[in-house]
């Protein structure tokens, strides 16, 4: 017998269909969906260009991108564009 396979709709990870109510993996995953939490597939991601343009600027700056964006986000850096 086949098993069907359903997708966890915050994750997007692969759960058995054993149930048809079922619709999150995991208890984590439940509690994000309830939370309000942005399910997985209406994420927008930027383009490519973005994020290597975005990579180059913190290079420029003596930074890592993640350290960049923190500090972009947390108004210590303007990003120039």
């Amino acid at each position: 017998m086949e098993e069907s396979v359903k997708f966890c709709v915050v994750c997007g990870r692969r759960i058995p269909a054993l149930s048809m109510r079922r619709r999150t993996c995991s208890d984590f995953c439940r509690g994000r969906k309830k939370s309000g939490y942005a399910p997985y597939i209406n994420y927008d991601k930027p383009p490519f260009e973005d994020l290597t343009n975005l990579q180059k600027k913190a290079h420029e700056a003596g930074m890592s991108y993640g350290k960049y964006m923190s500090a972009v986000y947390n108004g210590k850096l303007r990003e120039r564009g």
